[in-house]
């Protein structure tokens, strides 16, 4: 799996990080998985964004936090597959689309660890 961060430019044109993705194979058969919220990841324009990819949001209560794993963030497999699967099929899903925010908020962090620097 690749982790990349989608980022957009603010009026100043700064750079915001707005999406963190999870891009590959997912192992629906796991009922969480656990990713790197650390660098290095693939840092991307967002007009750059490929629309052509099944996606699939990931809801902030969908994320775990798990003390064993400092450096790592869950995600429940098992939610996401009770949310989507009337509408997909899961393994059809390519990436996993997580908003910085989410990502904030539940780990208590600013968007410092995302900078573009």
């Amino acid at each position: 799996m690749k982790s990349r961060v989608y980022y957009d430019s603010d009026y100043e044109g700064n750079l915001c990080p707005l999406w963190y993705t999870i891009e590959g194979s997912i192992d629906w058969e796991q009922s969480t998985s656990y990713f790197p919220i650390n660098a290095p990841f693939e840092r991307i324009d967002s007009v750059q964004f490929n629309d052509g990819i099944i996606s699939c949001s990931v809801f902030s209560q969908e994320l775990m936090v798990n003390d064993n794993k400092p450096e790592q963030l869950g995600i429940n497999l098992e939610a996401i597959i009770a949310r989507i699967s009337v509408h997909i099929e899961p393994y059809r899903v390519e990436r996993l689309i997580i908003q910085i925010v989410d990502i904030e908020e539940v780990l208590q962090i600013g968007n410092e660890q995302f900078n573009w620097r």
